[in-house]
């Protein structure tokens, strides 16, 4: 019975670790192998941690950044920039567009911004124009 309430233990941290983008296999071993330290260290290690492919940022944090997107070229250019850094197209207030992220909730993704669907190879988010 132990050994059954602590593996439904493991499988959450598992469930709960792939949510988070990280390896959910080696967390729920881990923590079914090793008990209460697998348990302990998952906590230490990733609810602590941010998620590196936010950027280091956690999910509290909103992004504020905007980038500027060359017309000729695609390019991603400073904010600050009025000019393109690899065509040398000038840059205007319209080519300027939110910075967002992937959010991912299962096998789906959302942008940071609009929380809208988006495709898993998309640059740009097809409903608020944000850059990934």
């Amino acid at each position: 019975m132990v050994a059954f309430v602590w593996g439904m233990v493991a499988f959450a941290i598992g469930i709960d670790a792939s949510r988070r983008g990280r390896h959910s296999g080696l967390w729920a071993v881990l923590t079914f192998v090793t008990g209460l330290f697998g348990a302990v260290l998952y906590g230490v290690v990733v609810l602590t941690t941010s998620d590196p492919s936010d950027g280091g940022q956690s999910d509290d944090e909103t992004d504020s950044a905007v980038v500027r997107v060359c017309p000729s070229c695609s390019s991603q250019c400073d904010a600050a920039q009025n000019y393109c850094g690899e065509c040398g197209a000038e840059l205007g207030p319209e080519d300027e567009y939110p910075v967002g992220r992937r959010l991912k909730s299962g096998s789906k993704q959302y942008c940071s911004n609009c929380k809208s669907e988006i495709d898993r190879e998309a640059n740009t988010c097809p409903n608020c124009g944000a850059v990934f």
